[in-house]
């Protein structure tokens, strides 16, 4: 019978305070090396479009792909010390609010760091490529995310894109702290509570 009842295990487990630390650095590890073949094979689908701009424009396309690598690894390095910093998080009652705080501040990071590449490769794209950097920029992965994102393919259009994006990254960064902040103090003020 207790073979057929296999709810109680299952709940069991999730309450265990060592699961979702386990499960959530399990999920991220996956993520980031889907996340790797993913940005691989945009990177090499990215070379096609680089090589069929015009020649002056391909000195922008290959500073970009060569910033392209940089950014992802700025990405992967992230997720890969999230990781670590999850699965050092002691074990204690109320154990969600400082996994929670540290997934939110991943978050953060890494589209932060996504928007601070994009505007800095992209405005280098615009001001090599003018107005052929849309074909290049349009086939990023996770670009869409942004919405509709106008480019003018002067240097003025180049420095706006770079400006906007390391400003939109600056504010992404400084959200994604002040909620994770936001659970380590609710959880400080939990902690104190017992005492």
């Amino acid at each position: 019978m207790e073979k057929i009842m296999f709810i109680k295990v299952v709940l069991d487990n999730l309450s265990k305070e060592d699961f979702f630390k386990k499960t959530a650095a399990l999920f991220i590890r996956i993520l980031t090396a889907l996340l790797l073949i993913n940005a691989l094979v945009s990177w090499i689908k990215l070379w096609k479009v680089v090589f069929d701009l015009s020649a002056s424009a391909l000195i922008g396309g290959i500073v970009f792909q060569l910033l392209f690598i940089i950014g992802m690894y700025m990405i992967t390095h992230i997720m890969i010390i999230r990781t670590e910093n999850i699965l050092k998080l002691k074990t204690e009652k109320y154990y969600l609010f400082p996994l929670g705080a540290t997934i939110i501040k991943m978050i953060g990071e890494i589209w932060a760091s996504f928007l601070v590449f994009m505007g800095i490769s992209g405005g280098i794209l615009i001001w090599f490529a003018g107005n052929q950097s849309g074909r290049v920029i349009r086939n990023v992965p996770m670009i869409n995310l942004l919405g509709k994102v106008g480019l003018k393919g002067d240097f003025l259009g180049g420095l706006t894109f770079m400006v906007q994006l390391i400003i939109t990254g600056c504010i992404v960064i400084f959200i994604s702290y002040l909620l994770s902040e936001g659970f380590k103090l609710t959880h400080g003020i939990e902690k104190n509570t017992r005492k």
